[in-house]
């Protein structure tokens, strides 16, 4: 475990994939009512609270409104605590299906806080300590490249980038131009900046694609044949899924990571984060995932399953700051596929 240390930040490239003649990808709606609310919401309500609050408070004030989320939403809430129950079920000593609801609410406020700090003068610094180093040093010394794979909880999308940066590590990263609070114009070029001006700051570049995925990846390809690292997010988002057991459900993952890895000869890494009660956090680098299988079905399947046995003790650690719900299938009373809705 190495406790990391803040470095200068890299501001990375911005490496638009979609860009043609015309000019960059399109969003079909121009402005929602919803980028209003997120606006007032943003810079107003949690921009203030982010600010003002000390981080160590943060936890506490995010747990009101997530409270209060889940309160207003009754019948979400009915269907979610169906589903997280019944992942959790046989399970000791684990918090409720309605704390995990409300903590997920909360994480995602939780979250902003962190982004929103960060565009505060003086930054945010948190203390990461980072478990797995030693597979990044085995790929370095294999001469391979490296895919992190991250995972879905609370606070992976940034605090796993800092954490990359810090082992001097620059990272590229794909993405899409909705990543964020907006899939709206408006909010692609006014909102959505709140999360990727900071994100770039750690990365080597921000690899972006909604419509020319290929030529991203192949920007990636060419970072990674010379040794560098790039990330990619889990999710059930793509031509082919693979779902495998995971507790009281399906784990269901795209497995495009998974095929790029072994076309590329990129070793796959496993990416968790983990919030601690006095807001530092920990970054482990899980195994490589790899299998010996030639078959790609199989292949792909064994290395789901790998994903899914290291996952597991992260999960079961703290339930409350998993975000990949809708990772997961379960079944309703009718046997018919049951999925988490936010």
């Amino acid at each position: 475990m190495v406790e990391s240390k803040p470095r200068p930040h890299l501001n990375g490239q911005f490496i638009d994939c979609d860009m043609t003649k015309s000019g960059p990808f399109r969003a079909p709606v121009m402005i929602k009512k919803r980028d209003i609310l997120e606006l007032v919401r943003l810079f107003i309500v949690q921009g203030a609270i982010s600010w003002l609050v000390p981080p160590r408070y943060w936890r506490h004030v995010a747990g009101v409104f997530g409270a209060l989320n889940v309160a207003l939403h009754p019948k979400r809430t009915k269907n979610n605590l169906a589903i997280i129950s019944q992942i959790l079920d046989g399970q000791k000593g684990l918090p409720t299906a309605l704390e995990v609801e409300r903590s997920f609410f909360a994480g995602r406020l939780e979250e902003r806080f962190q982004y929103l700090r960060s565009h505060r003068p003086g930054g945010w610094n948190p203390v990461v300590r980072i478990h797995g180093m030693k597979h990044v040093e085995a790929a370095h010394a294999a001469g391979k490249g490296i895919i992190f794979w991250g995972g879905n909880v609370a606070f992976n999308d940034l605090i796993a980038k800092i954490a990359y940066h810090r082992l001097g590590l620059e990272v590229y990263h794909y993405t899409r131009p909705v990543h964020g609070l907006s899939n709206s114009r408006f909010g692609i070029k006014y909102i959505n900046p709140v999360r990727t001006l900071i994100e770039q700051r750690y990365l080597g570049a921000r690899v972006s694609a909604e419509e020319n995925i290929p030529k991203a990846m192949e920007v990636l390809n060419e970072w990674v044949k010379v040794g560098g690292s790039a990330s990619i997010k889990t999710g059930n988002r793509g031509k082919r899924c693979v779902a495998v057991p995971f507790l009281g459900c399906q784990l269901e993952l795209a497995t495009g990571p998974v095929v790029l890895a072994r076309r590329w000869g990129a070793t796959l890494l496993p990416t968790f984060t983990l919030r601690a009660l006095d807001g530092s956090f920990d970054v482990t680098i899980g195994e490589p995932l790899q299998s010996g299988k030639s078959d790609l079905g199989a292949y792909c399947e064994e290395i789901v399953r790998d994903y899914a046995a290291q996952l597991e003790p992260i999960f079961l650690a703290d339930p409350t700051q998993w975000r990949g719900w809708r990772l997961m299938i379960t079944k309703n009373t009718n046997s018919t596929d049951a999925r988490y809705s936010t």
